[in-house]
């Protein structure tokens, strides 16, 4: 059922910690910041500071999660209200959180603008959107990361996209359809950015680095390292 743009951002707001209200002394970056060189390493560097990692490796891992984590919420409102995102890295900001250990921001979209989608939704533009315009050129960029692999911030990506699918009851048809997708339509050339992932189903392929945040060695549940190394945590 389709609502109006009013309910989707109150929605947004409640429950996925976007903000229609910006203040710019509270901003820790622009997307494209995390795209440009210059910018990235200052970027990095910054939340590396906020987080008191090891190193920029982890610093990156743990951003490419909340932007995966920001493909999911535009995921959620092209499919549940019709609302299709311009993908502009110039007007997306993450917002500084007081929440330093797993460093949980608050989004703002900006005057990025909307559209109403009247006809059905569809992959493809999950595909070329989603992923083309806003995640691939994050990852690609923070790949450059000494220490991180793009397979790691991909998986980090498809983790929340699968979540938000059957967390909010979203339409599995479009998700298994973008499972079907060529790989070139996600801009990640011949690499799949989510069929191997699925393929494993009950852990991850790659270990994403957060227990380096912590003393204890905690790990996530699904961390291929959790029978070695790690506790499990939630």
């Amino acid at each position: 059922m389709r609502t109006s743009t009013h309910e989707l951002y109150e929605d947004l707001e409640t429950n996925f910690r976007v903000r229609r209200e910006l203040y710019t002394e509270q901003v820790a970056f622009y997307l494209q910041d995390l795209i440009v060189p210059e910018a990235r390493e200052r970027t990095l560097l910054e939340i590396k500071e906020v987080l008191d990692a090891p190193n920029l490796a982890v610093t990156a891992s743990l951003i490419g999660k909340r932007i995966g984590f920001l493909g999911a919420i535009f995921t959620y409102a092209y499919l549940k209200y019709g609302i299709a995102y311009t993908m502009d890295s110039s007007k997306i900001a993450c917002m500084k959180s007081d929440n330093h250990e797993n460093w949980l921001p608050t989004y703002y979209f900006g005057n990025a603008p909307v559209m109403k989608e009247e006809g059905g939704q569809n992959a493809e533009w999950i595909a070329t959107n989603v992923y083309g315009k806003l995640l691939v050129p994050v990852i690609d960029s923070l790949s450059t990361v000494k220490g991180l692999s793009k397979k790691v911030l991909l998986e980090n990506c498809y983790i929340y996209m699968a979540w938000i699918f059957e967390k909010h009851q979203l339409d599995m048809a479009i998700f298994y359809e973008l499972l079907d997708h060529p790989a070139e339509n996600f801009g990640t050339g011949v690499s799949h950015p989510m069929r191997f992932f699925h393929e494993l189903q009950t852990t991850r392929a790659t270990c994403c680095l957060y227990y380096q945040l912590h003393t204890k060695d905690k790990c996530c549940k699904k961390c291929p390292l959790a029978n070695k190394t790690c506790n499990k945590i939630c």
